[in-house]
């Protein structure tokens, strides 16, 4: 019995070797292909690394940048409208030329037009002086 059991494995030895082969491949193809898998996701992770870094970098920066006095007082007039003791509030208004010529008056106008003149006036000045 056990002499017909070697006969049989005698003639399936390279059968069997031949699936042993495939098995080993197989694993070997299939640890490659995770191998290239994690190298990529941990290329990906080192690049949002560099990038979460540069922005920590960015972010200390500002608030750096935000704990000056020069920066708080531009927060405090140009947001909040606070001024220092002694100064004069100035506000600046900006409107639409297209929406201002619209809605301009004919005394408007002509209060345009000695604003055009005296422009000029100051530039011509200016370049006599210079």
């Amino acid at each position: 019995m056990i002499r017909s059991i070697l006969v049989f494995f005698n003639k399936i030895k390279g059968f069997l070797l031949g699936i042993a082969f495939v098995f080993v491949l197989f694993s070997f193809l299939l640890n490659a292909s995770y191998t290239i898998q994690l190298r990529y996701q941990n290329e990906e992770l080192e690049n949002k690394i560099f990038e979460l870094e540069n922005m920590l970098l960015s972010a200390e920066e500002d608030l750096e940048l935000a704990n000056t006095d020069v920066h708080i007082h531009k927060v405090a007039t140009e947001r909040l409208g606070l001024v220092k003791t002694g100064e004069l509030p100035v506000n600046v208004i900006v409107e639409n030329k297209e929406e201002e010529a619209e809605e301009m008056e004919p005394n408007q106008e002509q209060k345009k037009k000695f604003e055009v003149y005296l422009t000029e006036w100051y530039r011509e000045l200016t370049n006599l002086f210079n």
